[in-house]
């Protein structure tokens, strides 16, 4: 077209677009299509200008090509963007233009000058004309081609070429108009920008250069055949044209730039916000990296992902990234970030980064980030760009997703269950490791094959296996079956095997995947679930009660032989609720709750009721279960048995009936136990009351008696020694009716069995003088110091000395004789006398024993001496024994007592201790003399009051006497005594109430004076009881004076000294 153009030598055109073409191959296809645009240039001329001289064509060739070449070289050099995107790009393809159209036009000027007859007459205009018609055509086609070659695919978007198809049109009859044979001279060429404006606004450089060829062609077409405002006889029409078109082109290819500039930029920035916000909601940042300079820039949702805060101050760079990295993987990070910059140096278009790891904020949060990025050459400086993005909640969801793989593939390897695929396209199946292992081989070996696994199925199940799946395939049902393998070591196991099909689109079988799961333990346990049910079920019926079996919810599942053979009742009758009918009517609903309830709580339960027997008699039965459990903890139900207990029913009954007669029997005992203690304690208390007064009066007798007067002393000491007697034998019933009470307590504590003993001894003296018996005592001083009741143990020698000194006649002799033997210490007392009949030895300790009961006997008693002795001995620890040769050869009794470890015994007096009984009536002057003390007596005897006041005022005291505590109380009123004396046992208000009251008083009046108790009830308890209530000493009646007047003195003294009483023996202090 542009030869066609052609006005110098055919070779010259005002609009040359082969230069565009050129131009724009070198850059689409690079230098090495420079032959073929040679080779082009060469055959266009041969066509259009056959009479130049090959040599001229051969250099108007070879200088387009150059041109071409040196354009392209200086494009790529400026680093043009082919689709022209920038206003650089217009202006490079601009100055390119002029720059290679200057060569091609000075190597045609030449070639022309040499073959024309002009020569270089014309070479200036000839130049000139050549320059801007390349120019202009490299102008015109080169945009045209490259942005239409690197321009963003249209595709079918038909509304956007029709849109272009208009802008064309109209620029074509815009220039039509304004340059056709019908245009006028007046018409103005720029008619046809309004359209190319157009074209530019709406499709960019690609649409100006497209509008702008029909406005070109038209343009040159009309001017070369004198059309237009350009077809004038002056010789400058062609200079205008291509000022025209040239301009034209330049100004519509920059405003295109212009407007896709500005729609680039609105879209960019339209899309920058769309990136910000999609940043935000996505935790995504942007970063930039100068990798020389060192510094570096967040956008504000990188600052949020790397430090958790708002853009802050400071130096953002290198050094600050890495402290916001976790210390555990900073060291990684660096690595990484390391090789990827040592990559970029080297290979830049390679090179990339890509990293995952952990920032610390300072705040203590931890977040997992992503970071991507890239490198640039921004001038001579590396550059990285790149995105971090938030990725913690993925790596949580990684992590326990890791988590539940790891506790599936548990679970599969602790269910011995393996997952299987079988691709139905190709074939193929895979095994995951736990299936191999099933099978007995080694995982991975697997040959992938459905004959490989047919091939380890038990022969018997492999037909049954192939139409279980191909049901499956065919029914899009599930496929489920259990069947044998055989492993290569040629065990047989049993395995389940569970699959589903997926089907593709069309809805035909794609694949099947399932699970596989080793259940030979399991069917071996059912095996043996199903034996055991059977031994079970054996045993039962061959039991010969009564078994039966429910499940959860407690209906009856099994009935044994035995229920149908004693009911009557058919086993298939009986079950679910059935059994219920044989049950009596009054026993239905208390039986049927009371497995209910225990079947709701899961716990054994045991309940009788009376069940019908086949012959139509109720009989009462006792029921029994237990629950049972799987070995999951599941409830399975109840097994129980059922026992005819009829007969022993009758027995319980005939027993309970026993029991009561038995427990009324000895309540009566217990009544009547307590009635003879109440009995014996009230004989006492009424013998003693009286002994009191026997006992004192003969004391004041004796001691006035002339001891000249013999027969009356004789006669003295014969009331004293019965009376004692008397008083002894009160004592040997009350023991022992604590002893058979079990009410008898010791008071421990240590002692020296010398003074036991000698105490003793000096007791009974008086009644072996008078019989004239030798009374001899020997002890070892090995003994020692050991742990007892003194006056319980003196009780046993005494009682072993009486009895001694009874049964031996006068002139005879007892000896009592203390020694240690190994751990033990012994007391022996032997006597001449009548001896023991060995007969009789065995029962010598029983009580109420003696060996001569009848009437006629020559001594008294009552026989509880020895069984009072013996229970006191074993009291101690210790044991007694009796040893005699033959009746008149005498006895010897033996006390053997364990030796205990203890301190040695205080020394005696009179501070905090009753006063000996055997004081003298010298003693006595000398220890109590009485004179003003005030003495108030309670007793309600009048014969021991006359007593009492007749000692007391001897020892010059001063005594008021009451008859009752009522009237104590009202003589305590008027004057505060110096002591109280009390009888307990007396009639109405008794002497513990008495006390009680006495020291509710305050001080002043008479609250806190000492109190002597006297007591017929003479136990240790009676004793306690005493102290507790608040009196300081207790005397037993019958009392010696001695005993009383001592205890009086001393109570006064201690009253006088400390202002208040204290406990004489042991007990407490008075309130």
């Amino acid at each position: 077209m542009g030869l066609q153009w052609a006005t110098v030598g055919g070779a010259a055109s005002p609009v040359f677009p082969a230069a565009g073409v050129a131009l724009a191959g070198l850059l689409l296809g690079g230098p090495r299509l420079w032959p073929a645009v040679f080779a082009g240039t060469v055959a266009a001329f041969l066509l259009r200008a056959p009479s130049l001289p090959l040599w001229v064509k051969a250099a108007l060739a070879s200088g387009n090509t150059l041109a071409a070449l040196g354009g392209a070289w200086a494009l790529r050099r400026a680093r043009l963007r082919p689709a022209l995107t920038r206003l650089t790009d217009v202006l490079l393809v601009s100055a390119a233009a002029l720059g290679s159209s200057a060569i091609a036009a000075t190597a045609g000027t030449f070639a022309l000058a040499g073959a024309l007859d002009q020569g270089f007459r014309q070479a200036p205009a000839t130049w000139l004309n050549w320059w801007v018609g390349d120019v202009t055509g490299v102008i015109v086609v080169t945009p045209l081609v490259l942005s239409w070659a690197h321009g963003e695919p249209v595709g079918r978007d038909r509304e956007r070429w029709l849109h272009l198809a208009l802008c064309t049109a109209a620029a074509w009859a815009l220039a039509w108009l304004s340059f056709g044979p019908e245009s006028s001279r007046m018409v103005r060429p720029w008619l046809t920008f309004p359209a190319l404006t157009w074209a530019a606004l709406t499709w960019g450089v690609r649409g100006a250069a497209a509008a702008m060829v029909p406005v070109a062609v038209v343009a040159i077409q009309a001017t070369t055949e004198g059309h237009g405002p350009f077809g004038t006889p002056e010789g400058f029409q062609f200079a205008l044209l291509q000022q025209f078109i040239g301009a034209t082109t330049l100004t519509t290819l920059v405003l295109a730039v212009v407007a896709d500039e500005r729609r680039n930029s609105e879209a960019l920035s339209r899309n920058q916000e769309r990136l910000r916000r999609a940043s935000r909601a996505g935790r995504i940042g942007l970063w930039e990296f100068n990798i020389d300079s060192g510094a570096a820039a967040w956008t504000p949702e990188a600052w949020a992902l790397f430090e958790g805060r708002r853009p802050g101050s400071g130096r953002v760079d290198y050094a600050r990234w890495l402290g916001t990295i976790h210390p555990e993987d900073r060291a990684a990070v660096v690595r990484t970030a390391d090789l990827a910059i040592e990559q970029a140096r080297s290979r830049l278009s390679e090179a990339h980064y890509m990293d995952e790891y952990r920032v610390l904020h300072a705040d203590g949060t931890v977040l997992w980030v992503a970071s991507t990025g890239a490198f640039e050459r921004a001038g001579n400086e590396l550059v990285m760009l790149g995105v971090v993005r938030d990725i913690t909640e993925r790596k949580h969801a990684e992590e326990a997703l890791r988590e539940n793989e790891a506790r599936l593939r548990l679970a599969l390897r602790a269910g011995q269950t393996g997952v299987w695929e079988w691709d139905l396209v190709t074939g193929r199946v895979v095994w995951s490791d736990e299936v191999c292992g099933i099978f007995g081989i080694p995982p991975g070996t697997f040959e992938g094959t459905l004959e490989a696994f047919e091939r380890r199925i038990h022969p018997d199940d492999r037909t049954r296996v192939r139409a279980e799946a191909q049901t499956a395939l065919e029914g899009r049902t599930g496929y489920a079956i259990e069947f044998r393998i055989v492993r290569p070591d040629g065990q047989i196991r049993w395995v389940t095997d569970l699959g589903t099909v997926e089907h593709d689109e069309a809805g035909q079988p794609r694949s099947m995947i399932g699970m596989v799961t080793d259940i030979t333990e399991k069917r071996a346990a059912a095996d043996a679930i199903r034996e055991s049910e059977e031994r079970f079920r054996n045993i039962a019926d061959n039991s010969p009660v009564m078994i039966w079996v429910t499940g959860p919810d407690a209906r009856c599942t099994y009935l044994n032989k035995v229920w149908s053979d004693f009911t009557g009742q058919a086993q298939a009758t009986g079950l679910g609720f059935g059994w219920l009918d044989l049950v009596h009517p009054e026993d239905a609903e208390r039986s049927a709750s009371i497995f209910r309830a225990a079947n709701a709580r899961r716990e054994p339960f045991r309940l009788d009721y009376r069940l019908r027997r086949r012959d139509g008699r109720y009989r009462w039965c006792i029921d029994a279960a237990a629950p049972r459990f799987s070995p999951s903890g599941a409830f399975l139900g109840y097994v129980g048995s059922v026992i005819d207990i009829t007969d022993r029913k009758q027995a319980e009954e005939e027993r309970t009936r026993l029991l009561e007669v038995e427990q009324a029997a000895r309540s009566e005992a217990e009544r009547a136990n307590r009635l003879k203690d109440e009995f014996l304690s009230t004989v006492s208390h009424e013998l003693r009351t009286p002994l009191t007064a026997i006992l004192g009066w003969l004391h004041l007798l004796r001691r006035r008696s002339s001891r000249e007067d013999e027969d009356l002393c004789k006669g003295l000491a014969v009331i004293d020694r019965n009376a004692r007697a008397q008083a002894q034998l009160i004592e040997d019933l009350l023991d022992m009716g604590r002893i058979t009470s079990g009410k008898l307590r010791l008071d421990v504590q240590p002692l020296d069995l010398h003074d036991v003993v000698g105490a003793a001894v000096s007791s009974v003296a008086p009644s072996a003088e008078a019989k004239g018996i030798q009374l001899e005592k020997i002890s070892s001083p090995a003994v020692g110091v050991t742990r007892g009741d003194p006056s319980r143990l003196q009780q046993v020698v005494w009682n072993l000395l009486s009895n001694a000194i009874k049964f031996t006649p006068e002139g005879g002799s007892v000896q009592v004789k203390v020694s240690r033997a190994g751990d033990h210490v012994d007391i022996t007392v032997s006597d001449t006398g009548e001896g023991i009949k060995p007969e009789f030895l065995p029962h010598v300790f029983e009580r109420f024993r003696q060996a001569d009961a009848s009437t006629t006997r020559r001594h008294g008693g009552l026989g509880l001496g020895l069984a009072i002795v013996k229970h006191l001995v074993e009291l101690h620890g210790g044991a007694v024994r009796a040893t005699s040769a033959g009746v008149g050869k005498g006895a010897t009794f033996t006390v053997e007592l364990p030796l205990g470890v203890a301190r040695a015994p205080a020394e005696s007096g009179t501070d905090g201790r009753e006063v000996d009984a055997r004081a003298s009536v010298d003693d006595l002057c000398e220890l109590s003399d009485l004179s003003g003390i005030s003495v108030l007596f309670v007793d309600d005897a009048l014969d021991t009051r006359d007593m009492v006041r007749t000692f007391i005022e001897e020892r010059k005291a001063r005594v008021r006497l009451a008859g009752s505590a009522e009237e104590a109380l009202r003589l305590l009123e008027l004057e505060r005594p110096d002591v109280l004396v009390s009888d307990i046992g007396m009639r109405g208000m008794d002497g513990y109430e008495l006390i009680r009251r006495v020291r509710a008083l305050p001080q002043e009046r008479g609250g806190d004076v000492p109190a002597v108790a006297l007591t017929a009830y003479a136990g240790n308890e009676d004793r306690m009881r005493a102290l507790l209530a608040g009196f300081q000493t207790h005397l037993a009646k019958p009392i010696q004076p001695t005993e009383l007047l001592m205890a009086i003195g001393v109570l006064a003294a201690r009253g006088a000294k400390k202002g208040r009483p204290q406990a004489v023996d042991g007990g407490p202090p008075s309130p």
